[in-house]
């Protein structure tokens, strides 16, 4: 069991500080930025996502809500679960083996348990709560619902109080240079350096090294150096935020060690050599021309053949200088790579750029979306030399960053990184701390990049901002650990980060693994970090970071958000990642990516990176798909806010606990999203076709357009206010409607998992939608088929003019019989498979399971004996036989075995005010019993009442099964019942039904079924 130090030493030291020092305090400095953020534009509005904590377990088998748990630990270590604080229990003692016991008359965590060696310390901060924006009201004619910010023009002083104008500086001395190449800067020396008049051109510093008390300080003067390593103890400085420098400055890493050996590589990164090392109190400051924007949209479409290329905004870009035109298609390297680097010849009105060469390709710019355009040339560059690059095509220079000083602004990094060498990428701020308003990297670019673009590592309060990345192998921009916490990433461009490995078509198959379990890759010499088998352009390891306003084009995904249930890297701080749900993403973009993977999205919460064990080492592990296990699980709520996806395979996936959409767009996408647990989406827009039609020729046919799909058990999602736009049967979708384009869909082909009552919707949207494509149910006869349900809540999901139905909420349930026929005013959809009821009391839907579960049949009957459906279990596979239909009327269990004297019944599901009456058959003189319940006189008093009753009339055991799982989630005003997941059972899910049928009576095993007559 890990202790914490701090409460050690307050132990030993003064006993009055165990309470400080174990206290749980809810207050986090962790959360201050958004906070204030959230406040300032008036966006917290406190319904991000509801509460799902579960309770847990105490020791005398009742259930404690943590909500309800007292905050502070009752003295002795203490961990944080679902947002609270318990203490070690102080003995071993485990009788129950639930991991929990009790002290004082309070819940204590077992020290031996893994609820108290995988929970967070109580010194660890809370993650903070969820940034939300406020969400949009839609329209048949809504063309745009996500709100997407583009970075303010900054203001452009004259330059003044340049470093290299300075009082006080010694002129750069030739004889400080030896014969080796090696020079030290003079302590206490500020030196100027005039360019190449000081340091001639093919001059080679293989060691340069400026002191602690000294500075380099280079002039506004056009110069290249080549450079092998150099050492920033002191400053090195060229401009200022208030002087950037104009002239076009060069710096080459070179060596003359021959790179193509991989000795001679590993001596090199061993060395922390070929680039910029800034010790822990050195400063860097680079500042070159400021253009603005960095990065801007195509405001027309450029086709190919084309040497003109239409902006969305005036930029200030010159002629001379390169830019990349980023992929309009929807996949991107290794299948297809149609980004277009081009230089510009001269620009006209801003916004009217002449290129030098025609493009190859097409490149989208129509109304609906727009791809990418970024400034790839600054007058500063740092950058690989060729012949480096061409002897070791993924080994160049680097800058690593120990100390909390260093500001890039306005420079070109290119052909850097050392490919799976640790540590060694473009810009690696390392180890740096809290770097509040000292350092940062903006207005830059970087490109053909040997392995990501920033990284930030342990690192917090850092800016990354402004910024074009292309071409770059791994994960781009990068938060190492895991740990790093109240960074901003925002008006960044990512275009066409690489997967790490092979990418022959063998290869790239296998990255489609098996559905929603993905590819398991451990760390190797080929794979430093296996993550970046599944690169992205943003790889956010820490939710509690500010994400705003970024674009993201082509990876295994655009935005990577990895489960990482402990830091890794040896970092000291012992938090959960996983923990710190994602809290202020906002205004991000991304598109051409999920491509690898049916099962991903653009926007990706899923995939898990941790430490396990290999012959006695750790090393790193990374499933690319959905983990189970609740140690693995995302459980944080997480908010999505104002993004705009598009050419995905879905615009979002997430598969976690908690996730929200808010302002969500889906335009050539695959799906909306594809969303797990309590989730819900808030104002949305998901088009099906648009008229970027010569990008999607090649859709694969399980990948139709389609909008969202509801899952087929143990989830819960709300769809408020969204657009379903341009869904038309597509005739070469085959015999499968689930591969047909369409707006809704449910999720039928599992014939082992039955969904309980989980959808509600409300305010739904259909624009050129045909009625046969609005929902897609495919009626199979499986499990998930009989049993789809969904609560309309104001009949916008299925309202048909003339369908005869009243306005307001709907029950919709499967039409594959006539099992979810409530009433005689239902009404069946034939093209959509449904039957579609008012949702009136007390029908809503019940989910209960039984076992033994063989050959089941179900037949439903009202309790005022009208409606007769039938709904059965036909195959002894199912996990269990779970049954889910509209509550409020009678469920008679046929045994095609027999009666068996005892079985057990789950109520997985009986929502507030509303009843299950469960009967079956039996021989006269037999009588049932349920232990523990109330036993009625007759079957009217048992009608009449209102908990757990039983009673045996006219043959036949009836027991009237009172709500369980109260409560529900809540999301944008709509609420699902809450559920039980079967096959975990508690006191208050199972109870045992005695038939009173003993094995020897025969007549129990021949007994006929009859439905019963109610009074």
């Amino acid at each position: 069991m890990r202790a914490s130090r701090t409460y050690w030493i307050c132990l030993v030291v003064a006993a009055s500080c165990t309470t400080l020092a174990v206290g749980c305090s809810e207050a986090s400095s962790a959360t201050e930025d958004a906070t204030a953020d959230a406040g300032a534009n008036g966006d917290a509005d406190g319904d991000a996502s509801a509460d799902s904590t579960s309770p847990q377990p105490s020791a005398d088998g009742s259930t404690e809500d943590p909500e309800d748990a007292s905050p502070d630990a009752p003295g002795g270590p203490s961990v944080r679960i679902d947002g609270k604080c318990y203490a070690i229990c102080q003995t071993s003692s485990d009788p129950d083996g639930d991991g929990w016991g009790s002290e004082n008359g309070a819940a204590c965590v077992m020290p031996a348990s893994s609820l108290a060696t995988s929970s967070p310390w109580c010194e660890t901060p809370v993650p903070q709560t969820s940034y939300e924006a406020p969400s949009l009201s839609v329209s048949d004619e809504t063309t745009s619902v996500a709100v997407i910010p583009r970075p303010p023009k900054l203001a452009l002083d004259p330059p003044h109080n340049c470093p290299h104008s300075a009082s006080g500086l010694t002129t750069w001395n030739p004889s400080w240079l030896g014969s080796d190449g090696v020079v030290a800067i003079p302590p206490q020396t500020r030196v100027l350096v005039h360019g190449n008049d000081d340091i001639p051109a093919g001059t080679l510093l293989r060691q340069l090294t400026i002191p602690a008390s000294s500075e380099l300080i280079f002039a506004d003067q056009a110069a290249t150096f080549r450079v092998t390593d150099i050492e920033v103890a002191g400053a090195m400085r060229l401009g200022s935020p208030t002087c950037r420098l104009q002239s076009d400055i060069r710096f080459e890493f070179d060596t003359d060690e021959d790179v193509s050996s991989a000795g001679v590589r590993s001596a090199i990164y061993d060395r922390m050599g070929l680039g910029i090392m800034v010790d822990s109190m050195g400063v860097l400051d680079v500042f070159g021309t400021r253009h603005q924007p960095t990065w801007t949209r195509l405001a027309a479409t450029a086709n190919a053949g084309t040497r003109q290329l239409v902006l969305a905004e005036s930029v200030d870009w010159q002629p001379g200088q390169k830019l990349i035109v980023a992929t309009s298609d929807r996949y991107d390297y290794p299948i297809r790579d149609q980004n277009e680097v081009r230089t510009i010849t001269s620009i006209n009105g801003g916004t009217t750029v002449t290129i030098d060469a025609p493009l190859a390709y097409r490149h989208y710019g129509g109304p609906e979306y727009q791809v990418e355009v970024g400034l790839l040339s600054h007058n500063i560059r740092f950058a690989t030399a060729d012949r480096i690059l061409q002897a070791a095509p993924t080994f160049g220079g680097h800058i690593m960053v120990h100390s909390k000083t260093a500001r890039i602004s306005g420079a070109e990094l290119y052909g850097l990184g050392q490919q799976n060498f640790i540590g060694r990428y473009p810009i690696h701020f390392h180890l740096s701390g809290d770097v509040t308003g000292t350092s940062y990297v903006t207005d830059s670019s970087i490109w053909r990049s040997n392995w990501r673009c920033a990284v930030l590592h342990r690192t917090d309060h850092a800016l990354i901002s402004r910024n074009v990345a292309y071409d770059v192998f791994g994960h781009c921009y990068y938060l190492e650990d895991g740990v790093e916490m109240n960074n901003e990433l925002s008006y960044n461009l990512a275009v066409k980060p690489k997967i790490l490995g092979p990418i022959d078509q063998a290869s790239i198959d296998a990255l489609n693994g098996p559905p929603q379990t993905g590819f398991t890759l451990r760390q190797s010499s080929e794979y430093a970090q296996p993550a970046d088998r599944a690169a992205a352009g943003f790889y956010i390891s820490n939710g509690n970071n500010r994400i705003i306003g970024n674009a993201a084009s082509g990876g295994f995904a655009g935005f990577s958000f990895p489960n990482l249930p402990k830091a890794i890297g040896g970092s000291a701080e012992r938090i959960d990642p996983i923990l710190y749900g994602v809290s202020h993403f906002d205004g991000n973009t991304a598109h051409s990516a999920g491509y690898f993977w049916g099962d991903t999205g653009c926007v990706y919460a899923g995939g898990t990176l941790r430490e396990v064990d290999d012959g006695g080492q750790k090393v790193l592990e990374y499933t690319s798909g959905r983990q189970t296990d609740p140690n693995l699980l995302r459980r944080t709520p997480e908010v999505f806010n104002n993004t705009k996806t598009f050419l995905c395979e879905a615009g979002i996936t997430h598969w976690g606990n908690s996730p929200r959409a808010v302002n969500l767009e889906s335009w050539d996408n695959g799906f909306l999203a594809k969303l797990f647990g309590a989730a819900s989406i808030h104002g949305g827009l998901s088009v099906g076709r648009t008229g970027n039609t010569a990008n999607q020729s090649s859709r694969p046919r399980s990948y139709y357009q389609r909008g969202f799909q509801f899952y087929d058990t143990r989830t819960q999602t709300i769809l408020r206010n969204v657009v379903f736009r341009n869904y038309q049967h597509d005739p070469n979708s085959g015999s499968l409607s689930e591969h047909d384009s369409c707006a809704l869909l449910g999720m039928t082909h599992s014939d082992q998992f039955t969904p309980q009552q989980m959808n509600a919707t409300s305010g739904l949207h259909f624009v050129n939608v045909s009625e046969g494509q609005r929902i897609c149910l495919g009626n199979s006869g499986t499990l998930a088929s009989r049993n789809f349900n969904l609560i309309d809540n104001d009949g916008s999901a299925t309202f048909i003019n003339g369908d005869g139905l009243p306005a307001g909420p709907r029950l919709v349930g499967s039409g594959y019989s006539d099992a979810w026929r409530t009433s005689s005013a239902c009404v069946h959809h034939d093209a959509w498979g449904l039957w579609i009821c008012p949702l009136d009391a007390p029908h809503a839907v019940a989910s209960v399971g039984t076992v033994p579960n063989a050959n089941v049949q179900v037949q439903l009957y009202g309790i005022d004996n009208t409606c007769r459906g039938t709904n059965h279990y036909s195959a002894v596979e199912y996990i269990d036989a779970q049954i889910t239909a509209p509550s409020g009327t009678g469920w008679h269990h046929v045994f095609p075995g027999g009666v068996p004297p005892t079985f057990d019944v789950q109520t997985l599901q009986v929502p507030a005010n509303s009843f299950v009456v469960l009967s079956f058959t039996l021989p006269p003189s037999v009588t049932c019993s349920v232990a523990g319940w109330s036993a009625s006189s007759s079957l009217t008093s048992l009608l009449a009442s209102t908990g757990a009753t039983y009673t045996t009339a006219q043959n036949t055991c009836f027991i009237r099964i009172p709500p369980t799982n109260l409560g529900s989630f809540t999301a944008s005003g709509l609420s699902v019942a809450n559920m039980t997941w079967r096959g975990n059972p508690s006191p208050t899910t199972y109870f045992t039904v005695n038939t009173g049928c003993a094995p020897s009576n025969a007549a129990c095993q021949s007994v006929v079924s009859i439905i019963p007559t109610m009074p």
